[in-house]
């Protein structure tokens, strides 16, 4: 395997977490009296090998990979600043995934108090060649398509809302959030994109770097 995938199953297998369906058993039944549940084994702690280390290394080096090259906002329709994400998906022998390519810096110049609010709106660039049997898309819970792990003094982000806020039924492959653009400084978020199968239903998290968003 080359570095390359070697770095790509770290990212993912660290991104992409798969959920396990629980039983549950009823009042009168215990795990000591059913026979089809055996016990529970309590969590171990992983042993933190200089080889671990070196994986989650090439793992926090490839993370690098996903981001492009820094941009200034140009404001389009008014009020919107437009970002793309660029999905791609890969396959080794452990699996495929889909990850998300981003501008690592995001720009709004000519901040000023007196300024109006700028709509944020990103939008996926589905993988090329197409992926059959797959819808991608944000979270769609108000607030959650994009997670803010900062924002801008301190509010100046805010209403994350699917679709570009546009009248009518929301694109669920863009998702827009408001920017008072009244104030400078730097913010750091995270997109939540998914990846359904349409056949089994099945979800999976697209793996995306965290990048800046910020007032100039």
């Amino acid at each position: 395997m080359t570095r390359l995938s070697m770095a790509l199953a770290a990212l993912l297998l660290a991104l992409l977490g798969q959920g396990c369906a629980v039983e549950q058993a009823s009042p009168t039944a215990s795990v000591a009296t059913r026979g089809d549940v055996k016990p529970g084994k309590a969590q171990q702690l992983k042993e933190i090998t200089p080889e671990f280390r070196n994986q989650v290394l090439e793992y926090a080096r490839f993370r690098r990979f996903l981001f492009t090259d820094p941009i200034d906002c140009v404001i389009e329709d008014g009020d919107v600043c437009p970002v793309l994400i660029q999905l791609i998906q890969v396959s080794d022998a452990s699996g495929t995934y889909c990850v998300g390519l981003l501008p690592e810096v995001v720009t709004l110049r000519n901040t000023a108090p007196g300024n109006g609010p700028k709509r944020i709106v990103w939008k996926l660039i589905p993988p090329v060649p197409a992926v059959a049997n797959a819808e991608f898309f944000f979270h769609a819970e108000n607030d959650h398509g994009i997670i803010w792990l900062t924002n801008i003094n301190p509010t100046q982000l805010h209403t994350g809302r699917l679709g570009d806020g546009s009248p009518g039924a929301p694109d669920r492959m863009k998702y827009h959030v408001m920017n008072r653009h009244r104030v400078k400084g730097e913010a750091v978020y995270v997109p939540i994109v998914m990846q359904k199968d349409t056949i089994s239903g099945k979800i999976a998290l697209c793996g995306t770097p965290d990048p800046r968003m910020t007032n100039d």
